[in-house]
């Protein structure tokens, strides 16, 4: 499967492997949990433009726009800021489906957006 996403007058393509609950993009890996309560998402390698379209793209595709989505950045090794800013500049691209995210771990703060924001959910 290949995504495409417009960011900041750049295309980024990207194309993944999704089998059982998992996701992988090179030297990045989304795990997947829906519970009764949450759906919950694990990240783990490196962070950049292509895993940030990654990680929207599954908030579109699972989330039912009531989820609870906690998402675990702690097996994060390394986070560029052009994957920072393509999460936060487009979860616009959400907004037809609310959900409270809560970012955990020590590099929630790296990507979670701003304090405050709709998006944002003390936790």
């Amino acid at each position: 499967m290949i995504y495409a996403l417009f960011v900041k007058g750049i295309w980024i393509k990207s194309r993944f492997i999704a089998k059982g609950g998992y996701i992988t993009v090179s030297n990045f890996r989304i795990s997947m949990h829906r519970d009764s309560d949450n759906f919950q998402i694990t990240l783990a390698g490196d962070f950049d433009g292509t895993s940030a379209c990654e990680l929207l793209n599954v908030l579109k595709k699972k989330c039912n726009g009531r989820d609870r989505v906690i998402i675990r950045t702690a097996g994060l090794k390394k986070i560029y800021s052009f994957g920072q800013d393509t999460f936060r500049n487009n979860l616009h691209t959400l907004k037809d489906k609310p959900m409270r995210l809560r970012f955990t771990g020590k590099n929630a703060m790296q990507i979670a957006p701003e304090k405050g924001s709709f998006w944002w959910q003390e936790g």
